[in-house]
């Protein structure tokens, strides 16, 4: 007998005849048989099209507004604490990104992963705060691999272009007395079946 139809129902009807005349209101003595007649004006006042706009809206429902509900929600939901991020001063940083490395940013990672875990209870596993923190230590891992994987290839680059360089002084072989111009067409042909092999 909650809702607005249950004043239409006969359950609501014999509730009210149930009470004592004085009991139906303190102010003055009221009868039931004159609250019964007054209902159906009553109805007509209680539920006019603006009274009951007015009573959707403050729960977000006509012209829809889910905020109004998330942001009642989000109030109740306590204030994260301050972030300590070691290697810096003792007084903590509100600031999520302010470190300058990636195991400091993993450190922060985890430190927020715990003030989750404190207030699991208000959000459940699979909320788009979970999945974006997973998604952001997943791409610092990812980071962090393709540094090394640059670094080992950079390293690499180096080593192989010592070993493939050409040397200046190459030794050609000839039978006959060379000239600088024999010499250029022997080093040629020599490099042509270097490149063959």
């Amino acid at each position: 007998m909650n809702n607005h139809r249950s004043h239409i129902m006969e359950e609501f009807l014999q509730y009210a005849l149930s009470f004592k005349s004085s009991q139906l209101h303190g102010l003055k003595k009221y009868e039931k048989r004159q609250f019964l007649q007054d209902l159906p004006d009553i109805r007509k006042q209680a539920f006019k099209r603006d009274t009951i706009a007015a009573g959707w809206a403050k729960r977000g429902i006509y012209t829809w507004d889910p905020y109004h509900v998330l942001d009642a929600l989000e109030q109740r939901i306590p204030s994260p604490p301050l972030l300590k991020i070691y290697g810096e001063d003792e007084e903590g940083s509100d600031h999520l990104f302010s470190s300058k490395t990636i195991q400091k940013l993993q450190h922060q990672i985890n430190i927020v992963e715990k003030a989750i875990q404190n207030i699991k209870n208000t959000l459940d596993s699979e909320s788009s705060l979970m999945r974006h923190l997973k998604k952001f230590k997943a791409s610092l891992s990812h980071a962090e691999l393709n540094k090394q994987q640059t670094v080992k290839l950079k390293n690499y680059l180096i080593a192989n272009r010592h070993h493939r360089a050409k040397t200046s002084h190459q030794q050609v072989q000839l039978e006959s007395v060379l000239t600088v111009k024999d010499a250029n067409r022997q080093i040629t042909r020599c490099g042509k079946n270097e490149a063959e092999k």
